[in-house]
């Protein structure tokens, strides 16, 4: 459960760190390095939803499924 939260919020600081560079090469780099940018946010968006699909939809290994023999 705590690793899902943490997931979570990672992925929302991630999100607020992005919006803040966009907003800054937008403001002092001009529209031209800002559409750049927003392709090169684009891409680490695509990436991260499969990322993010990929932790749903597969299994975990199974050493974390299994309890620990000692």
């Amino acid at each position: 459960m705590f690793r899902q939260r943490s997931f979570w919020v990672y992925t929302l600081c991630l999100a607020v760190v992005w919006a803040v560079r966009l907003v800054t090469v937008f403001l002092f780099k001009g529209q031209s390095s800002g559409h750049v940018f927003l392709l090169v946010f684009g891409g680490f968006c695509l990436g991260w939803i499969s990322i993010t699909i990929a932790r749903y939809l597969y299994p975990p290994a199974k050493r974390w499924i299994l309890p620990q023999r000692q």
